[in-house]
């Protein structure tokens, strides 16, 4: 490679930076490095031998190294922004430095990468294997642009990266299960300029942090991913992974030094999105009968990779160095021997007021179906025959929101005692259906399922220890109760008479409550809490009768329904004192 300062040849992976126009612009870039070639790629090269875990370190045909040459080049820059008077607080106070205005940086580059020899993964004709190869020469070129503002407790920022990946040679690739492959020998043809499975085309990030405090923060993001080819999609025949966004939340309180409360909120808004896509046989799985016989057979060979749920996370991080672990304790001396200010040993006695909120899902996550029969067409035999399953999997989650009310007892500096009740409604419910399923000489049956929790109380005792004077931490166990539903209902549009829908079984449960938490008193009277509970309200249960064959008599058939109703639940909350102060 040609060294752009010396004009002289290079070798291979050095890097020349440049910069004619100093501090605004962006240095920019030109390398050629070299990629060593993976020992799980090396073991893994033979189409006649595909792999199923990238782990067999065998003889296979050699790679060739992989070699790239990039340039980059671009353009930053920082500015002051706006004159608003600063923001004043009482931990904060007015500082010089707020009235100068809110700093702003920026920066904008392009790159473009050209790779000879890259490796890619391949699939096999083998189900569930795969291989490496080379391929040829590809390219990697886009722009990247990133602001950022700072100004007294706010901190703002968004990056955004667009990325062309293309192939640059022609390529014949093994992909089995695309549906656009040679249906003969499941290759696919691709030619320069088609994109690179599995790489979005751009991504967007944006967020904000605003300290509320001098020990509290709280922040949001905002992901935005762009659309991709699926995995094993080389020549781009197939629909996109499409474009998806997700909202995230965080926040943190510096409890001491050395001491960090933190909750994170990721996908805020529960965004049902893929995150990549690839493609499977649909050929099912074939038995170890006399006969082959195939089951789970699918219709579309595409298989996408959910993305993930609403999570809700909480915990106490505490970092210390090595200096303060080691640290011997200081002499005695005249100054540390007087008493300092003793915190309030009242701090936690008293009686408080509070709300919450948060987030519960069900442990026992199935339906479990009995039924009867007095003849040979009914519910029963439904059950018996394989049309209405024995067991259905429904499960729920959702939000809880609430008010809380309490007294503590702090028997001696270091422990205290309580009792807490607290009352929240609830949005948690599910349903499925299951059917229609043919039976010879049965008409097609169907049964639908819905669970759902409307509301949740507690009345608890609460005990735990104070190792800082601001920070409780808990067990707390006893008494719960709320309304939970379960309905089931049968359909089958060619049975005389019709089946007609019961109504769901609305149940007032009681049960039992464990769990624990810690809470920091950040005022005299606030405090904030983060905590976990476990609940067991017993099982409820849903009946459907269908009589049938009145020309003949008449039969009576039953189906009964049951679940067992226990929760996960996560939540935070604020308290304030209102006595004993």
């Amino acid at each position: 490679m040609w060294h752009p300062m010396t004009g002289k040849d290079a070798p291979d992976g050095c890097r020349a930076h440049p910069q004619p126009g100093g501090d605004p612009l962006r240095p920019t870039a030109i390398s050629a490095p070299q990629r060593t070639r993976a020992p799980l790629e090396l073991g893994c090269a033979d189409p006649t031998h595909p792999c199923q875990i990238d782990n067999f370190l065998i003889s296979d045909p050699p790679l060739k190294q992989v070699v790239s040459h990039t340039y980059e080049a671009g353009l930053r820059g920082q500015l002051t922004v706006g004159g608003a008077a600063p923001l004043v607080t009482k931990e904060k106070g007015s500082g010089t430095d707020d009235k100068q205005g809110g700093q702003l940086t920026w920066s904008l580059g392009v790159f473009r990468t050209q790779t000879t020899d890259d490796i890619i993964n391949v699939a096999s004709i083998v189900p569930m294997f795969g291989y490496f190869q080379n391929a040829g020469e590809t390219l990697r070129q886009g722009v990247e642009a990133k602001i950022t503002y700072r100004w007294d407790r706010w901190n703002a920022y968004a990056n955004y990266t667009f990325i062309d990946a293309t192939y640059q040679s022609y390529l014949t690739l093994q992909s089995p299960n695309d549906p656009a492959a040679n249906p003969v020998n499941g290759n696919i043809s691709v030619v320069p300029g088609d994109h690179i499975p599995g790489i979005p085309d751009f991504r967007f990030k944006a967020g904000a942090e605003y300290q509320i405090t001098d020990a509290w923060k709280l922040g949001a993001d905002l992901n935005v991913f762009g659309s991709q080819y699926l995995i094993h999609d080389d020549n781009n025949q197939n629909p996109k992974v499409p474009a998806y966004w997700v909202v995230n939340l965080h926040t943190s309180y510096q409890l001491t030094k050395n001491v960090e409360l933190f909750g994170l909120v990721q996908n805020l808004f529960n965004q049902h999105y893929y995150s990549a896509g690839t493609f499977v046989s649909t050929a099912g799985f074939t038995g170890n009968g006399g006969s082959p016989i195939n089951f789970e057979t699918l219709t579309d060979p595409r298989t996408f990779l959910p993305g993930m749920p609403l999570a809700i996370y909480g915990g106490l991080k505490a970092t210390f160095s090595p200096d303060e672990l080691q640290a011997p304790a200081p002499a005695a001396s005249a100054s540390v021997l007087e008493a300092p200010a003793a915190a309030p040993a009242n701090r936690w006695s008293g009686s408080y007021i509070g709300a919450n909120g948060g987030w519960l899902a069900s442990t026992s996550n199935s339906v479990g179906n009995t039924g009867t029969d007095t003849g040979g067409g009914g519910l029963g035999t439904g059950l018996a025959t394989g049309a209405i399953p024995t067991s259905v999997g429904l499960g729920y989650n959702g939000f809880l929101l609430g008010g809380t009310a309490g007294y503590n007892w702090q028997v001696s500096p270091m422990w205290m005692a309580g009792i807490e009740t607290d009352f929240d409604g609830a949005i948690a419910r599910n349903s499925t259906t299951i059917g229609s399923i043919a039976i010879p000489g049965f008409a097609p049956q169907t049964t639908t399922y819905a669970r759902e929790l409307d509301w949740l109380g507690t009345f608890r005792g609460r005990a735990g220890v104070t190792p800082v004077s601001q920070l409780l931490v808990y067990a707390t166990g006893g008494l719960a109760f709320g309304q939970t539903r379960l309905g089931s209902n049968y359909i089958c549009a060619a049975c005389l008479p019709a089946p007609v829908a019961p109504a769901a079984t609305v149940r007032t449960a009681f049960g039992w409550t464990a769990g624990g938490g810690v809470e920091w008193a950040f005022a005299p009277q606030w405090s904030v809490k983060a905590e976990y509970l476990y609940v067991d309200l017993g099982s409820i249960g849903n009946f459907i009768s269908y009589a049938y064959n009145f020309a003949n008599g008449g039969n009576v058939s039953t189906l009964t329904s049951t679940a067992r109703e226990t929760e996960d639940i996560v939540r935070v909350g604020v308290n304030y004192k209102i006595s004993g102060l």
